[in-house]
């Protein structure tokens, strides 16, 4: 985030760029903790042996 917030990175939506430059680096740290906490639902996890879709992209139930 502070690659995007430093204009590092280009390849950003707009939009996001012009939230994330309002952003100090403790608000960035505490994004990022949080982010972090999350857990993913298991229906945007991929199936073993997939690379490219989800369970649910593909139709599929997770065992």
């Amino acid at each position: 985030m502070t690659e995007i917030r430093a204009a590092k990175r280009r390849d950003v939506p707009p939009e996001m760029f012009r939230v994330i430059t309002k952003y100090d680096d403790a608000q960035l740290v505490a994004i990022a903790a949080y982010q972090a906490s999350l857990t993913t639902p298991k229906s945007m996890l991929m199936q073993s042996g997939s690379m490219c879709k989800t369970a649910s992209a593909k139709g599929g139930k997770m065992k």
